[in-house]
């Protein structure tokens, strides 16, 4: 088997409740899951990319925007309680049964429309450095302190009491202060299929990998959940459109 192969696997299931048939729903002229899988295939260092769905109809949407629906996901791993680790391990175990093995694994959410190919392909050089277990996609967490309030018993409102501490110097924070965007995630084969690797953030249970980070702009890190965010993220996209 060739080693250092990548592999692309882009989640959409058809019952999202949010924003009803989401990952099919047409943004900027085309359907939301089509400019997640149109990057992937335009990445150089990604060797296949598969879309994993319970749904025909985005099968076959996605096939036509060029990604390969090897299955069609079990119902069991189609549910709200089906984590993203379940269906990743899923799809490669699927596909090394069928005599494809990757190294490494790109975790592509539909919801992320906004992402790069340069971020994209800086999270599979990342994930290929020694001694790095996971990659997250993070952009910059920002928050004017000094407009913490919080809501007393009686009604009012009055400063966070540690306001003073929130306040301090950005340069004097021992750590810089990121969030995980869902704009992509990349972990190794070895790290997928450890039994005490539960989820792909670096959280909890997952402390003990070694996580690097892919840092995105906040443009490029909405992760639509809802339709004000579905809106905000088409408008983006459309006038970077027209800019380019």
């Amino acid at each position: 088997m060739e080693k250092n192969k990548v592999l692309a696997v882009i989640p959409a299931r058809g019952g999202s409740k949010g924003i009803p048939r989401k990952n099919i729903k047409k943004f900027n002229k085309k359907p939301l899951i089509a400019h997640t899988i149109e990057k992937s295939l335009k990445c150089r260092s990604i060797d296949k990319t598969i879309v994993s769905t319970d749904d025909l109809e985005i099968a076959e949407i996605s096939k036509k925007y060029g990604a390969e629906v090897p299955f069609i996901r079990p119902e069991h791993l189609a549910t709200d309680s089906a984590s993203s680790m379940e269906v990743v391990r899923h799809a490669t175990k699927f596909l090394e049964k069928n005599g494809e093995h990757y190294e490494y694994i790109i975790l592509l959410e539909p919801t992320s429309p906004l992402r790069s190919i340069e971020d994209i392909e800086n999270a599979i050089k990342e994930i290929k450095k020694e001694d790095v277990n996971t990659v997250v996609g993070v952009t910059p967490f920002e928050i004017d302190n000094s407009d913490i309030m919080v809501k007393k018993l009686d009604g009012y409102i009055e400063p966070y009491e540690n306001t003073e501490k929130l306040n301090s110097r950005r340069q004097d924070d021992k750590f810089n202060k990121l969030i995980i965007n869902g704009g992509v995630y990349a972990i190794t084969y070895n790290t997928l299929f450890d039994p005490n690797t539960k989820i792909f953030n670096p959280y909890g249970e997952n402390s003990h990998l070694k996580t690097k980070i892919v840092l995105m702009p906040k443009k490029r890190s909405i992760e639509i959940d809802d339709i004000i965010q579905f809106k905000l993220a088409e408008l983006i996209m459309k006038e970077e459109t027209q800019d380019g």
